[in-house]
């Protein structure tokens, strides 16, 4: 289940993770995301350390990035909100009967001209995450979309659609209430899953589908975006997860370890972080806790 899994900087102070719940756990495609405060242009060092089958686990989107929701809660009226009209322009409410979250998946279940927004803190460049997929194609037009918004004139929206019939993917650009539409070769298959990533930097837009780069454009782009829409147009759909990120000119790599150490589980771990009293428990979860003399 990766329970174990912890993650440390090269100080060995624990740094927030969290685990792609897709492809999930101990495979080869096995995706760990880790938080770290900065990276040089030499690169930087993270440990990963596992094999202790008494602890839990504390994989948490929250603590890792900037906005994270993977639907594992019903979050519709306190994240996200449903607002009806082409663009969302219309009502907003904490509900609709047309969007559902079940089994880890936001669901819009019919289609129309309404969206899912959320807040978010003000970012000019971001990298955006999501899984989607669209569940109904009987219609001429249609989209699973990620659209970053500062207010009515000014939003990037990204997506794979269907046009008239034929499809592709776009990132649409509108500044100041005048529309670009920039295009890419893409053809999704009904009812399956696809992992975006809609990317800004500076002037720099781009949108990636399945790890592979669909549109790389540069063009004046606003700054200043507080909202993420999720849409559909004409067509149905879900999503599996959305969460945002910072972005750089030069997105950071891994690359695969150089060794791998065994050794024995630590006896016990104390993190000190309990805030107040002088009792602090073992976060190996061998039950080795202890008592601070003279804390300050």
């Amino acid at each position: 289940t990766c329970a174990d899994i912890r993650v440390t900087d090269a100080g060995g102070k624990s740094i927030p993770y969290w685990i792609e719940q897709s492809p999930g756990c101990n495979n080869a495609a096995t995706v760990i995301w880790a938080k770290v405060s900065s990276i040089s242009t030499t690169g930087t060092y993270i440990y990963v350390y596992y094999g202790n089958p008494t602890v839990h686990s504390e994989s948490n989107g929250t603590n890792t990035f900037l906005f994270f929701d993977d639907f594992s809660a019903n979050t519709i009226g306190t994240i996200w909100q449903i607002c009806t009209g082409a663009g969302g322009a219309g009502t907003c409410s904490s509900s609709s009967s047309n969007w559902t979250i079940t089994g880890g998946v936001l669901d819009h279940t019919v289609k129309e001209a309404a969206v899912a927004r959320a807040t978010i803190p003000q970012v000019d460049d971001y990298v955006i995450n999501t899984r989607s997929k669209i569940t109904d194609g009987t219609g001429a037009y249609g989209a699973s979309s990620i659209c970053v918004i500062k207010d009515t004139t000014n939003n990037i929206d990204y997506n794979y659609r269907k046009e008239t019939g034929a499809k592709r993917a776009e990132i649409r650009n509108v500044v100041l209430g005048g529309s670009t539409v920039n295009t890419g070769t893409f053809s999704y298959t009904l009812d399956q899953f696809y992992k975006v990533q809609a990317y800004k930097s500076g002037s720099n837009l781009k949108l990636d589908i399945d790890g592979s780069n669909i549109i790389n454009v540069t063009q004046s782009a606003a700054t200043g975006f507080v909202n993420i829409e999720l849409y559909n147009y004409e067509e149905a759909g879900e999503w599996d997860y959305v969460f945002l990120r910072k972005s750089a000119s030069a997105l950071p790599t891994t690359s695969a370890p150089t060794n791998e150490e065994k050794s024995p589980a630590p006896a016990a771990y104390w993190k000190f972080d309990e805030g107040y009293g002088t009792a602090t428990s073992d976060a190996a979860g061998h039950g080795n806790s202890g008592s601070i003399s003279g804390p300050t």
